[in-house]
């Protein structure tokens, strides 16, 4: 019944398929769009070196000049403490790029199998059904949807 269920699913994608693959397009430029992020990403690294580097220099200065303890390590914290701030943003962002260009690279897959889907489905597909659906959900035996890894929802 799923299949069936997934095959009605198919024929309704390929009713509007040149429309379905336009949007679809638009919205891989959207997802693969990491200019923004790759320069924060950039601003963030030269940040951590920066810091590092200032870390470097005042751990340096403490072996060959004797200092008052207190102040070095209130200094060695707030420095430590301003790397940890920068390279968690950093991770974020890194993060953030990965799962864009994933979701771009899903969505290529996704039109790549759509465009060679023919507009008469007439029979289950399994390369189609492990590109195209991410998850089913069954509310009742004539309410299946059909969540696709582009993110449209479709009810069969």
């Amino acid at each position: 019944e799923i299949k069936a269920a997934f095959l009605r699913a198919c024929i309704k994608l390929s009713e509007a398929k040149d429309e379905t693959i336009a949007c679809m397009r638009e919205d891989q430029k959207m997802l693969e769009d990491t200019a923004d992020l790759k320069r924060k990403a950039d601003h963030l690294t030269d940040e951590c070196t920066s810091i590092a580097e200032k870390l470097q220099q005042l751990i340096d200065q403490n072996a060959r000049v004797a200092q008052e303890q207190t102040a070095y390590l209130q200094q060695y914290d707030d420095l430590a403490d301003a790397y940890k701030r920068s390279d968690k943003k950093l991770k974020a962002i890194n993060e953030e790029i990965r799962k864009k260009e994933s979701n771009g690279r899903r969505i290529k897959e996704f039109i790549d199998e759509f465009e060679r889907m023919p507009s008469d489905v007439t029979e289950f597909n399994d390369s189609q059904w492990a590109t195209f659906v991410d998850r089913v959900t069954i509310y009742g035996k004539d309410d299946i949807r059909f969540t696709l890894t582009s993110g449209a929802e479709v009810r069969a």
